[in-house]
This record gives structure tokens, sequence and C-alpha cells, in this order.
């Protein structure tokens, strides 16, 4: 066999070698897509939300207006984008609804733990509390089961909405939570009464928070 010959079939060995290797990683990663893009759209669980404000010692309720209580995992990073939305959302409830952001925190850590960036950029939102939820007693009394999860209730202590305001998990944007709360502060209705939350479990986030910078 002459050179000439060796040399094109090497080639066409080359040219094929290079071809699978071109199909199965453009397969791999569509595989990565897809599981990123069903990750982001998988909604965490349901609430069992109290549809009568609970007795509780912890929280007050504003018997002149709306109260939102949003409960999230300090390290969750889904909440992230929650808090951001909280951000947004305030810019138009400023003084029409007294909102609370209770933070998950198991008896075993300090308060330094759940006490840390997103507890920060909370506490500088004006108008809204953050509190500490010691060992999700309060998650489990209004029946958060989801890190990012709100409540809205109106100034005689009922439901008004309970879901996320997020579209996806750890990502901002309009969502139908966010929509359903701007619109009950304008009218007094809410169009929607629930919507999905996208975030961890209030109890196991599934990994560390970025800006957390810990994997506590």
């Amino acid at each position: 066999m002459s050179a000439r010959s060796e040399t094109k079939r090497q080639l066409r060995r080359n040219r094929f070698f290079t071809a699978i290797f071109f199909a199965t990683w453009v397969a791999l990663l569509g595989l990565g897509f897809g599981q990123l893009y069903a990750y982001s759209h998988t909604p965490g669980a349901t609430a069992t939300a109290r549809p009568i404000w609970p007795d509780q010692d912890l929280i007050s309720r504003n018997s002149l207006g709306a109260t939102l209580l949003v409960f999230v995992h300090p390290n969750c990073p889904c909440s992230v984008a929650t808090v951001s939305e909280l951000e947004r959302l305030v810019t138009h409830t400023t003084g029409k609804i007294e909102t609370h952001v209770l933070f998950y925190k198991p008896k075993s850590k300090s308060e330094t733990w759940a006490k840390e960036l997103l507890w920060n950029r909370v506490a500088a939102i004006p108008g809204v509390s953050p509190l500490l939820d010691e060992d999700g007693r309060q998650a489990e009394l209004f029946g958060a089961k989801t890190s990012g999860q709100v409540f809205l209730y109106d100034s005689n202590g009922g439901l008004v909405f309970q879901g996320g305001i997020t579209p996806e998990r750890g990502h901002m944007g309009d969502s139908v939570g966010r929509d359903s709360i701007l619109t009950f502060v304008k009218s007094g209705h809410a169009p929607t009464r629930s919507s999905f939350v996208f975030g961890c479990s209030i109890r196991n986030p599934e990994r560390s928070i970025a800006v957390k910078g810990s994997s506590e």
C-alpha cells in the first residue's frame, strides 16, 4: 500500500472519530441543558397553608392592612432570586403591606449561621423585618415546606395568596405570585390565590448558597 493511500485512510479514520466525538458532545450538552431546564422548572413541595392566621407570639399581624410572610432557608441558592423579587415588590407596596422574612435555623446552629449575607440583604429592605425561625417552628405552624414560600394575609387574618414570587428556580422575572400580590394591593382582590414555589426544602437545601461562602 502506498504512503498516499495510507494517508487518505488515516484522514478518513480521523474524520470518523471526530464526527463521533462531536455527536457525543452535542448529545451530552443537550442532556445537560435538558436536566437543567427540568430542575429550574420543577416546583418545591406545596404548602399546607392556614386559611386563617394562626395563634402565635413571634409574628405581629397588621390589623390595619395586609401581612406578607416569606419563609427561607439561608443556604437555599434559589432564595437569592426570591429576595431580589421581594426587593422589587416592596418598592410598590411600601406602607401597604407589613412584611416579615423568616429564616430557618436548626437548634444545633448559632444565630450567626443564619445571619449572613442573605439576612443582611433582607434587613436592608425598607419596611421588611427579618426574623429567626428556631427549628422551623413557624414554618411548620403556617405550613411552609419550601424555601421561598410566601403567605399574604388580609387585615382580618384571612389568607389571600400562598405560593412563590419567582418564575422558576433561581431566576428573577414576572410571576403569578408577584402579580397577584400587586393586584391585591391596588384593588383589594387577588386574581390567583396560589402558585408554585420554586426552591429547596425549608429544612434540607440541596446545596449551599453561593453568597454564603460556606457548605453548612
